[in-house]
């Protein structure tokens, strides 16, 4: 499952401008009904009765101009640590893999 994060750094400068507009794709997609933070999209899994086997978030770290200067490969490997270390911020996207709880006997 995906989940937008709303408190990506990019969504939380407009949010800090005062831009709370919907949009036709993106973390603000009008079909987006909910949205999570990193730690509210792993208590979704758990509260729902499913046991949370991976996640991570999908994103990027801003570097602006130098991307186009960097290796992709070196830019990707920023983009990881970065989302890795700090999902909430420069995670875009949260992918959650889980599967159901087993019941009690």
């Amino acid at each position: 499952m995906g989940l937008p994060n709303v408190l990506h750094w990019k969504q939380r400068l407009r949010l800090l401008g005062g831009d709370f507009k919907y949009t036709d794709g993106g973390i603000m997609d009008a079909t987006h009904v909910r949205f999570y933070d990193w730690d509210t999209s792993r208590a979704l899994v758990t509260e729902s009765g499913y046991t949370l086997c991976a996640a991570h978030a999908k994103g990027n770290f801003p570097l602006p101009g130098l991307r186009r200067l960097l290796p992709h490969a070196f830019a990707s490997g920023i983009d990881r640590i970065g989302t890795k270390r700090l999902p909430g911020l420069f995670g875009v996207q949260f992918v959650l893999v889980a599967r159901p709880q087993r019941e009690q006997q």
